[in-house]
C-alpha cells in the first residue's frame, strides 16, 4: 500500500528511492517518511482492530483481559502479568467494554510511548470498590505536563463514564501506574440544569 502511494512521487514502486530521488539526503528523507507512514498505518490498524468487540465476544471480563494481555504480548513483545479477581470481574460484566478499552489504551501507551518491557494488569476489590491497576516498567513521564495525544484523556473519560476515578503515578525512568477505582453500582451523574 505504501509502495503504491509513494510511486507517483518517485516513479518507483519498490520503496528503493536512491536512484530516482536525485540525492542521498532526499532519498533518506523519503525512506524515513515512508517508514514513519508504515508505523502509523500499523498503529492505526492495531487500534481499529482493538475497537472491534471481538475480544469480548462470548467471553467473561476475566477471559477478555487475559486475551488482551496475550494479544499485546504477541504484537509488541510487552510481557504482561495478569491477576484478576473473578468475583470482581463478574460484578463489572456490564462495563466490560469500558474496562477492556481502558486497559488496552494503558498497555498501548506502555508499549509505544514508554517502551516498557513488562506490565501488569490487576483487577481486585478494595474498600467496597473494584480497582483496576495497570503498571509498567517503561520510561515514565511527568504527569503534571500536558501529554501529546488523547490517550490519557480518553482513559480519564472512560473511567468517569463508569462512575469511577483514574489516578496516575509516573516518574521519568521509573515506569507508570494507572489505577482506576470503579464503584460496583454506577453513580448517577448530576445534570446541569
Amino acid at each position: 500500500m505504501i509502495a503504491r502511494a509513494s510511486a507517483p512521487l518517485t516513479g518507483r514502486s519498490d520503496g528503493n528511492f536512491r536512484k530516482s530521488a536525485g540525492s542521498p539526503e532526499i532519498a533518506g528523507r523519503i525512506e524515513g517518511a515512508v517508514g514513519e507512514l508504515d508505523r502509523v498505518i500499523r498503529d492505526l490498524r492495531n487500534y481499529i482492530f482493538g475497537l472491534r468487540p471481538g475480544i469480548l465476544a462470548d467471553r467473561l471480563l476475566d477471559q477478555a483481559l487475559r486475551a488482551l494481555s496475550e494479544a499485546v504480548t504477541g504484537r509488541s513483545r510487552l510481557a504482561t502479568l495478569v491477576d484478576i479477581d473473578a468475583e470482581t470481574a463478574a460484578a463489572l460484566s456490564a462495563r466490560s467494554q469500558d474496562v477492556v478499552q481502558l486497559t488496552r489504551e494503558a498497555l498501548s501507551n506502555a508499549a509505544r510511548h514508554a517502551h516498557a518491557r513488562s506490565a501488569s494488569i490487576t483487577l481486585s476489590r478494595r474498600d467496597g470498590m473494584a480497582v483496576l491497576t495497570i503498571e509498567d516498567d517503561g520510561a515514565g513521564f511527568d504527569p503534571n505536563r500536558d501529554a501529546p495525544g488523547n490517550g490519557l484523556r480518553n482513559m480519564r473519560e472512560r473511567a468517569a463514564a463508569m462512575g469511577g476515578e483514574l489516578s496516575l503515578t509516573s516518574e521519568a525512568g521509573r515506569g507508570t501506574r494507572v489505577e482506576v477505582r470503579i464503584p460496583f453500582e454506577r453513580k448517577e451523574r448530576k445534570s446541569r440544569a
